[in-house]
Parts: structure tokens; C-alpha cells; sequence
């Protein structure tokens, strides 16, 4: 029998505006503008981390972590998950850079859907994850 994965205490919570559709894999462009877009999404990934208080955190390196994304889309409109994963990556990786943590300590990502909200936004919260042995 396999025992219950262990979650212990959030470490950061924070509200993300929603991606804009140009960091989708699926987009079509010139890959220099889609290089500023992606270099864009990953400053704004860390500007809104600092002001949330990444700064203040000490994350040991080595700490497994687990983060639920809670999807705010702005309209009715059907996304597919696997696609509003990989549209998150560049804030991600701006909210990592901001922790001083790199995202390969991430054991466990849960993205969900949640209400329609004005414009959109992704609450991220990111918590210790111990996954359990056997």
C-alpha cells in the first residue's frame, strides 16, 4: 500500500497576470519577436515575484516543491491544459529566478481551472512537497 504523499506548509502564494497568447508553442511568429516576448514574460515573472516578497524568502536548494496553479481564464473560451502549461513557462521561470531556486526542484505541478475573472490572471502557490517512499 502505498502511503499518502506528504504536503507540508505554503512557501509563496502569488497572483500572475494571464499569458498573453503569443507564448503559446502552438503561436506563429517571427521567432525575435517571440524571443522579446518570451524575455518580457520572464521579467514579469520575476518583477511581480519581487513584489510578492521573493526576496525575503530562503528556499535551501535542495527542497522538493510542489506548486498548484489555480487558472483564472478571461473568457468562456476552451484552452487546452498541456497548452497553458507550456504558455506558463517563461513567468515561471522569472518567479524561480526571483526565489533563487531553480525549477528543477519541482516534484509535483497541479494546474487548475477555476472562474472567468476581468482579463485573466493565474494564482500560483507554491508549497514544500514530500513525496512518498515506495
Amino acid at each position: 500500500m502505498r502511503q499518502a504523499d506528504t504536503f507540508n506548509r505554503t512557501i509563496f502564494e502569488l497572483r500572475l497576470p494571464w499569458p498573453d497568447a503569443c507564448l503559446s508553442p502552438n503561436a506563429r511568429g517571427h521567432w525575435a519577436v517571440k524571443e522579446r516576448n518570451r524575455q518580457a514574460a520572464i521579467q514579469t515573472g520575476r518583477s511581480f515575484a519581487l513584489k510578492g516578497g521573493a526576496m525575503k524568502m530562503h528556499i535551501p536548494e535542495q527542497t522538493n516543491l510542489g506548486m498548484l496553479a489555480r487558472l483564472h481564464p478571461p473568457d468562456k473560451r476552451r484552452r487546452d491544459l498541456d497548452n497553458m502549461h507550456a504558455t506558463l513557462k517563461y513567468y515561471l521561470d522569472g518567479v524561480f529566478k526571483a526565489l533563487g531556486v531553480d525549477d528543477s526542484c519541482l516534484q509535483r505541478v497541479t494546474l487548475q481551472w477555476d472562474t472567468v475573472v476581468d482579463a485573466g490572471c493565474v494564482d500560483l502557490e507554491i508549497y514544500n512537497f514530500a513525496p512518498s517512499s515506495g
